[in-house]
């Protein structure tokens, strides 16, 4: 709905200032958080959870094993911008993206709620547009880790052509 009135004020058809958010994550990398395990995925921290380094973030389960599960845990602080959603995983399957957060962490958490989830520009009432001397911007430093969830175990997978070689 916000994003829908920012458009039709920014092109002067309704009166008003776009609204602006109180800060803005420019990010430049991320990591993408991976099962080293296969079995049935039990995601324990919601996507736009700000988790530490270390940080319990999924459990796999074996089904052959029951009882038994291994832990998924966050390589470093940050926020978790998406979690999958399929619950079944195998060995390297990405379950979290994470956005890794290094400075500018104290005024990330101050917009988390009593859960520890991101709370959006104006979901809490509060009137989202602020002046732009009044938004703070935070510069995320790093490399996007493989580009899409799959990039890294795709490039090592066999060509057809190499197949056939090997074959042969």
């Amino acid at each position: 709905m916000y994003g829908v009135l920012n458009v039709l004020r920014s092109l002067k058809v309704i009166p008003g200032y776009s609204s602006r958010p109180r800060f803005r994550l420019l990010a430049s990398g991320s990591v993408w958080i991976r099962s080293d395990y296969g079995g049935l995925l039990d995601v324990l921290t919601p996507a736009g959870s700000w988790v530490e380094e270390n940080e319990l973030v999924a459990t796999v389960s074996d089904p052959e094993h029951p009882g038994v599960s291994m832990e998924i845990r966050s390589p470093t602080d940050g926020l978790l911008i998406c979690i999958a959603t399929h619950p079944f995983v195998t060995t390297g399957t990405p379950i979290s993206h994470l956005l890794p957060i290094k400075k500018g962490i104290k005024t990330v958490k101050r917009r988390l709620d009593d859960e520890g989830v991101l709370v959006l520009s104006g979901a809490d009432g509060e009137p989202p547009w602020r002046e732009d001397d009044e938004i703070e911007d935070i510069s995320v430093e790093g490399e996007w880790e493989g580009g899409s969830p799959d990039a890294e175990w795709g490039e090592n997978l066999p060509s057809a052509a190499e197949e056939e070689a090997d074959e042969a």
